[in-house]
């Protein structure tokens, strides 16, 4: 029996929560060593939440069911806010400087000040997006300390490394399946490995060539086992099998030089190096990013959807090439009988499940005993078609479709048609399944 996803239910919903990074040198014009009096006045309020924010985002930056995951290396135009508040040269006391206006006067700087708040800012936007109920109340105090922000750029001229950080919500192309193992999969949009374009190419060119694809699948379910066991993604698996143009949001959670560099984080941050030397720097950081993880339900889906769609794909054709006398051949025959369409061979030979995105809530099958295997949906009112499958004859040697007036199906198809319409009279709603 299949899993019932809810996802499906409405599948135009389904997102990834990604963010993207435009980062640069910008410049502020500042007039003023000091803040005057009328800037506490104003955003003293606002200011008072640093150390909270600050608190929030490592709390539920150690949350094992968090999208906002800690990393060691990552984008260089972030920081890690616990560190960069609480040592270095200024020595940033931040419940000093939030509880005595006087503070701001005498030891802050707006250099000083303005990145705390401005990364404040950006964790803040972060957790209001990945957390919509807190929303009511750090919405307010989010806009103040931007406003804040835009204030000190009237103060004095320095140049800072600021990251924007937009949310995306990415939406996932309405083209979903099941798995012959029972995982939900989407063919995402355009990726050659997502969509299987990529495998099936390397599988057509392994035929072609007599390469033998023994143990293919199983080495490509265990990167699903691994991720499985982990609870995690790391982006280069990501942006291996979903490749997005977006990030994973993330928290810095170290200082520590990065690999084949004498520079530090501190270095860029304070623009003690010309442009050049930081985009040098910047490009091999980025692949540091890679290694970045994330914990999401809806990211880990994906990835595992995929890795899945890959194994149940190799594996009916590690039994074409075993079982097929000329597998080239009927490689050719196979692709004409699906209108060389992945669609077809996925669920009239692999035993995917297609849910239909022209149709509200219908699922086409291949499977002989569509009731046993997709009851929880029929009994939730969907619809479901039954298409003639694929198989491989091991005595004749060929691919043909699978005869389903012979009596052996006939006996399976008739104890399916049985339990369906026996149950169907104990519930309402129902829906039908076109055999």
């Amino acid at each position: 029996m299949i899993k019932y996803f809810s996802e499906l239910e409405n599948p135009n919903n389904f997102t990834l929560p990604l963010v993207s990074y435009k980062g640069g040198i910008r410049t502020m014009y500042l007039k003023k060593d000091a803040f005057p009096p009328c800037f506490y006045e104003k955003y003293g309020k606002f200011l008072s939440y640093l150390d909270e924010i600050i608190e929030m985002a490592i709390y539920y930056g150690k949350k094992p069911d968090l999208i906002l995951t800690e990393s060691s290396f990552s984008c260089p135009d972030q920081i890690n806010m616990e560190e960069y508040t609480r040592r270095g040269e200024s020595e940033i006391n931040l419940k000093e400087f939030c509880d005595n206006p006087e503070f701001l006067n005498k030891i802050i700087t707006p250099n000083d000040i303005f990145p705390v708040i401005s990364q404040c800012a950006g964790l803040l936007d972060i957790l209001i997006f990945l957390y919509p109920n807190l929303a009511q109340k750090w919405t307010p105090i989010l806009n103040g300390l931007s406003n804040a922000c835009e204030e000190i750029e009237k103060y004095e001229e320095f140049k800072y490394r600021i990251p924007k950080v937009i949310p995306k919500n990415q939406k996932m192309a309405n083209s979903w399946f099941i798995t012959c193992y029972g995982d939900l999969y989407n063919t995402g949009n355009r990726h050659k490995q997502t969509n299987l374009t990529y495998i099936f190419d390397q599988i057509k060119k392994g035929i072609y060539s007599g390469g033998n694809f023994e143990g293919w699948s199983k080495s490509i379910w265990t990167i699903k086992e691994e991720i499985i066991a982990e609870g995690f993604v790391n982006y280069t698996t990501f942006y291996w099998y979903v490749k997005s143009g977006y990030w994973f949001p993330i928290i810095i959670n170290s200082f520590d030089t990065y690999p084949d560099s004498s520079f530090r984080m501190e270095d860029l941050i304070s623009n003690k190096y010309d442009e050049e030397i930081v985009k040098a720097v910047f490009s091999e950081v980025v692949l540091d990013y890679f290694g970045a993880k994330s914990f999401n339900k809806e990211i880990i889906t994906v990835v595992l959807g995929v890795i899945s769609a890959q194994a149940g794909l190799v594996n009916f054709f590690e039994r074409f090439q075993r079982d097929v006398r000329n597998p080239r051949q009927e490689l050719e025959r196979l692709e004409e009988m699906t209108f060389f369409s992945m669609s077809d061979i996925l669920v009239r030979c692999a035993r995917f499940y297609k849910i239909e995105s022209m149709l509200k809530r219908t699922i086409t099958t291949s499977s002989i005993t569509p009731f046993e295997d997709l009851q929880e949906y029929v009994k939730r009112g969907w619809n479901v078609y039954v298409i003639p499958p694929i198989i491989i004859s091991k005595e004749e040697g060929v691919v043909k479709e699978l005869d389903l007036s012979s009596p052996i199906v006939e006996r399976e198809l008739e104890k399916d048609v049985k339990r369906y319409e026996r149950s169907k009279k104990e519930m309402y709603g129902y829906g039908t399944i076109h055999y």
